[in-house]
């Protein structure tokens, strides 16, 4: 699609990056659906080859929880390298995390690189500074502005810009906690951690200690009670308990009163 397109128009003009695309990139969702094994197949030769330093999603999408079992790990910790994506890009991400790789959740072509001339200047400059710099600690300031998503992808009139744009006035939000504290990053998709939960790619319990749980809500939009249903799990698990910290991403189209909700039931859990 065009959307897909502008994307690596995108990676190529303001990152000058060199792009190769993987055989199920242009696949069709059927396809794709019907042989999760393509999917894994990429990924498992795109850390092979020497010629490429880095992997980018080109999207989120659907049940890649299917495809875990056909990577190849000993290839995949073999030859470590820059892996990018969010939404269902949790299930690989997490895991791989877990076996100990640093993995980036982030932007993917279509949603997050393809928008990237319609988003505030502070987007490319983090992108640049987390990707092409290696100063620690990091100060990862508040945006100025947010928005809920992007304009219809089949509408090129539009393509690549985003829906309404609001105000950050607040900032970060802080719902308890006052002493600074810190850990190692691992999270994604609150929803998608849900497909991994119980399985051989879900962590053990002595995973947790130095950990800081970030999270996020799908496009699903799941209602506060759901994300609480699922946050409760961590809890009976011994999880938040072990955590130095806890990280909730602003929900995608919630009302004022919902993310208020929202807010009561972490802290009802946490």
């Amino acid at each position: 699609p065009d959307n897909y397109e502008l994307g690596l128009e995108n990676l190529k003009e303001i990152f000058s990056f060199e792009i190769v695309e993987m055989p199920t990139a242009r696949m069709s969702p059927d396809e794709l659906y019907k042989n999760p094994k393509l999917r894994a197949e990429d990924i498992n030769r795109a850390f092979a080859d020497d010629s490429i330093d880095g992997i980018i999603t080109s999207i989120g999408g659907y049940e890649s929880v299917r495809i875990l079992k056909y990577l190849d790990i000993d290839i995949i910790k073999k030859n470590p390298k820059l892996i990018m994506g969010f939404s269902d890009a949790t299930t690989f991400l997490s895991y791989l995390n877990y076996l100990g790789m640093i993995t980036f959740y982030g932007p993917s072509v279509m949603a997050g690189f393809a928008q990237l001339k319609h988003l505030p200047f502070q987007y490319i400059e983090h992108i640049k500074s987390i990707l092409f710099t290696d100063h620690f600690p990091y100060n990862y300031t508040p945006y100025a502005k947010w928005t809920n998503g992007y304009k219809e992808w089949s509408n090129k009139d539009t393509l690549g810009e985003c829906t309404e744009f609001f105000n950050n006035e607040n900032g970060w939000t802080f719902l308890q906690g006052k002493e600074m504290t810190q850990g190692r990053l691992w999270g994604g998709c609150i929803s998608v951690l849900e497909c991994i939960k119980s399985t051989d790619y879900w962590p053990d319990k002595n995973f947790w200690h130095d950990k800081v749980l970030f999270l996020e809500t799908s496009e699903e939009k799941p209602l506060p009670n759901r994300v609480g249903y699922m946050l409760r799990n961590y809890g009976i698990q011994g999880i938040l308990g072990k955590l130095k910290g806890v990280v909730f991403g602003r929900a995608k189209d919630y009302s004022l009163k919902e993310k208020e909700e929202l807010n009561r039931i972490i802290l009802s859990i946490i």
